[in-house]
């Protein structure tokens, strides 16, 4: 499954040190970039098959750095002056494994840094509707930064607003999602959801979003849980939620988990929280492979006309619950 990280605030990290598994490559990075590759190493339990950050620094703009592959292989961007940042591990369901469809995506200006969870159904035909735009990746996601870069360069009340603009946005997509965004020149994350999980960390002067509170429970156990339809901006220590373009207050919670429990989504073992995870399991299964207007199934592969029909058996390789499953 997909994870989301993202971090604004003080440019030194709350702890020691980032975890021992993670580096900057010899880059320089900064702080911020740190954290957020951390929160991503802290979400490898989810699976994944590609991973990227965007920072935003305070003179160097925005700076992207994605690639197939481990997190503890990524390479930060040479950005020591970020002041916030998102990251994102991707687990492949529209388009393969490679480095142009790894997140965060970003617009034709390279103004605009997305990461999202969940999947786009309408996406081909809201791309139909940008014919002006250069897609560069096989991705239902790319979609929405050049949505923004629409909407944001837009001649209306709210042109150039980033969170007039991800309204606007959520009104066109069709499907299920969680959605973090940066813009150059910005020193805001906004962030919204429906269908997919996320939630807000609380510092004393910094904020966390992430997918799962795994990501950033060794900075903080003070959170807030998004709720379906909110968009939240977030500022260094400071989170504005709304709700159908009104403020909305959602509270907090002390999570007492520890982080190998917090691993299991608060449940007491694995398989019960497996159990509990299954209808979701299965919505990630079909998503981008089933069309349900048509009824088609896409597997990204070409069998030759019969191939299917000619076979005679169809072996299953697998262990544990797979093979009982298979």
């Amino acid at each position: 499954m997909c994870g989301i990280v993202g971090y604004i605030g003080a440019t030194e990290s709350s702890r020691d040190g980032p975890n021992e598994n993670v580096t900057d490559g010899g880059t320089g990075s900064s702080a911020v970039g740190a954290v957020v590759q951390d929160g991503l190493h802290n979400l490898e339990y989810r699976g994944y098959d590609s991973v990227g950050v965007a920072l935003v620094g305070t003179s160097s703009g925005l700076t992207v750095q994605k690639q197939s592959g481990e997190v503890d292989k990524l390479s930060l961007p040479a950005v020591s002056d970020a002041t916030h940042g998102i990251g994102h591990t991707r687990w492949s369901t529209h388009g393969p494994p490679t480095d142009f469809n790894a997140h965060p995506h970003t617009d034709c200006l390279d103004d605009v840094a997305v990461v999202h969870n969940g999947i786009i159904e309408n996406h081909e035909a809201l791309k139909s509707e940008l014919p002006d735009h250069e897609f560069t990746s096989d991705t239902d996601t790319e979609v929405i930064p050049h949505l923004l870069e629409e909407e944001l360069s837009a001649d209306d009340g709210e042109s150039g607003e980033l969170l007039g603009a991800i309204r606007r946005v959520e009104a066109r997509v069709e499907g299920s999602y969680a959605i973090c965004a940066v813009r150059k020149g910005d020193d805001r994350i906004v962030v919204a959801r429906r269908g997919s999980p996320l939630v807000i960390g609380h510092g004393e002067e910094s904020m966390f979003v992430a997918s799962d509170v795994t990501a950033f429970l060794e900075h903080t156990r003070k959170v807030t849980y998004i709720q379906d339809g909110d968009v939240a901006v977030l500022e260094p220590g400071h989170v504005e939620t709304y709700h159908d373009g009104e403020p909305v207050d959602r509270g907090t919670e002390t999570v007492e988990w520890e982080a190998d429990a917090a691993e299991k989504g608060g449940y007491d073992h694995y398989m019960r929280k497996e159990i509990h995870e299954q209808p979701s399991a299965l919505r990630q299964t079909l998503a981008g492979r089933l069309n349900t207007d048509s009824g088609e199934v896409d597997l990204d592969v070409s069998f030759p006309p019969g191939f299917l029909a000619d076979l005679e058996e169809i072996q299953i390789v697998a262990c544990g619950t797979s093979y009982y499953a298979g």
